[in-house]
């Protein structure tokens, strides 16, 4: 949350609503790291630590926390948005803000079945396991994951499947 002027010598409490069309719940899908929410004093600015709960229902559903400055004693909310399109009058809003989280993984855009096979989050860990991806993320990027780097991913991972077969 920024706020304009100059810095206040005194921390400055704001006011956060969240709004009722929000899918994520307090407490089941996430919570706040602080109680109240305030500009700290010489600055003009403060940051909002939420902490995200990981739920199984998470691996298959998408969550949305939309958030709301609302006008206070301190604060008033006069600029409420600016066009950012002109041609389809979509706007950015400088009072809410959404956040849209899941446990959802996606097939990575880099990942060829006929190299390494149907894909799966437990393939895919495993993988990342025993090759030593650092960032799965990276297979996302097509443009620095090449055919020979997913030739080597499926032979190093067939030969860790074969060695573990033969020793039972």
């Amino acid at each position: 949350v920024r706020a304009e002027g100059i810095p206040a010598k005194t921390d400055r409490e704001f006011k956060l609503t969240i709004d009722p069309a929000s899918t994520a719940k307090e407490g089941i899908h996430y919570e706040f790291g602080v109680k109240g929410f305030a500009i700290p004093a010489n600055e003009t600015a403060a940051i909002i630590p939420i902490k995200l709960k990981r739920i199984p229902e998470m691996a298959n559903t998408s969550f949305m926390l939309r958030m709301r400055l609302e006008e206070n004693a301190n604060f008033k909310t006069p600029m409420l948005d600016r066009v950012v399109n002109t041609t389809t009058g979509r706007k950015l809003s400088f009072i809410q803000h959404s956040i849209w989280f899941d446990d959802i993984l996606r097939k990575p855009k880099a990942w060829l079945d006929g190299y390494l096979g149907p894909f799966s989050r437990k393939k895919l860990f495993l993988l990342a396991e025993i090759a030593e991806i650092k960032n799965i993320s990276d297979l996302d990027n097509t443009s620095i994951t090449s055919i020979s780097k997913l030739v080597y991913y499926g032979t190093f991972m067939q030969r860790y499947l074969n060695e573990m077969k033969a020793a039972g």
